[in-house]
């Protein structure tokens, strides 16, 4: 197979990816860059399993001329335009961006894979078919301010759902996925809490001191002291 190692640099020009398929790493934790178009129909793989190939590899083109399937062994894809072909992500390995994949998206095989998701930001990453296998975690990089819902991936059809997703980095919100028909979003709750002091005098989202509900006191909830 061909191969193109990027260390903190990019390239600008179109890549082809020959129907033997291809390699594309970003070594030892560095990142690399492709923001012209990604051509082709073969395999391509991004941070092959050998160790040190485990950077951040940044698609910014225009890639519906990829047909592949393009599979992520570790490390980090950004993906932030459309890919003509499909994406499988691996256990561990993570997907970031707010592209559209028009083939297959699927995060993780066993355990899961991870999600980088700017909850600041209105787009989601797009997926025509989207499979999630595991239980993959999503990582918001900003939490909305104000609390609200953040679409973390939209999709035509989906195997698998919001069993298959874990949050992490955000113990100190009440969130639940919500699956809509088309997207899968988180929602950021906020209720009313009264103060009972009933273990301690810890006001927070683990200690049961509250008279409401979970009895827990969450960012963004409102309180009563009588």
């Amino acid at each position: 197979l061909g191969a193109l190692r990027l260390e903190n640099n990019s390239v600008s020009g179109n890549v082809t990816v020959a129907s033997a398929g291809a390699r594309l790493l970003a070594y030892s934790g560095s990142t690399g860059t492709i923001s012209g178009g990604l051509l082709g129909s073969g395999n391509l793989e991004i941070n092959s399993p050998a160790a040190n190939h485990n950077g951040t590899i940044t698609l910014s083109g225009f890639n519906e001329g990829y047909t592949g399937t393009m599979t992520v062994a570790q490390g980090r894809l950004n993906l932030n335009d459309r890919l003509g072909g499909s994406v499988s992500v691996s256990d561990g390995a993570t997907l970031g961006g707010e592209g559209e994949v028009q083939g297959t998206l699927t995060l993780g095989s066993t355990t899961g894979a991870n999600l980088r998701v700017n909850g600041s930001t209105a787009p989601a990453m797009l997926a025509e078919n989207l499979v999630l296998n595991g239980v993959s975690t999503v990582f918001l990089d900003t939490i909305p301010s104000p609390l609200a819902s953040v679409k973390i991936l939209e999709f035509t059809n989906l195997t698998g759902g919001i069993a298959n997703l874990q949050t992490s980095g955000t113990s100190a919100y009440r969130t639940a996925f919500v699956n809509t028909g088309t997207s899968i979003d988180l929602n950021f709750i906020t209720e009313s809490r009264t103060w009972a002091g009933t273990v301690d005098g810890n006001w927070n989202s683990s200690t049961l001191n509250w008279v409401e509900g979970d009895k827990k006191f969450f960012t963004g909830d409102s309180v009563v002291f009588n």
